[in-house]
């Protein structure tokens, strides 16, 4: 899409942000969604075209309300992404995490996963049950 928007004046510029390094990821006619590269997350965010000035392609003026309002919405999501994945993780994921694994190492977590597997194995046994054993041949 070609796109020229509205020049920066002096009139706008305390109610505007510079916002200097960023990569454009989408456009749609009313709106771009871009990355913010000095962000230590590296936020995408959608801004509308109707209150962007100056664009240039990897900077551009931004309506300073408006840019903070999208920067905290984008991080609360992200934050409660993270907070949703480490509870799942936490409460019903039992995993061991190895960086940088070798074969010696996978052995090692393959045993502890068929030690724990045996262990509630032991524990599901019952003493007094009987156990009919149908396999072994009658001579």
């Amino acid at each position: 899409m070609v796109w020229k928007s509205k020049p920066m004046t002096s009139d706008c510029a305390e109610f505007y942000i510079k916002v200097g390094n960023f990569t454009l990821i989408k456009e749609t006619p009313k709106a771009i969604k871009v990355r913010l590269e000095n962000h230590p997350k590296k936020l995408a965010i959608w801004m509308a075209k109707k209150i962007t000035r100056g664009y240039t392609g990897t900077s551009a003026w931004f309506w300073a309300q408006a840019l903070r309002q999208n920067i905290y919405r984008e991080e609360q999501r992200l934050k409660a992404n993270e907070e949703k994945m480490e509870a799942a993780f936490n409460n019903g994921f039992n995993a061991i995490h190895v960086i940088d694994s070798t074969p010696k190492d996978i052995k090692k977590i393959e045993k502890i996963i068929d030690d724990e597997i045996n262990e509630d194995r032991i524990h599901e046994l019952d003493p007094n049950k009987y156990v009919h054993y149908s396999n072994f041949k009658r001579k």
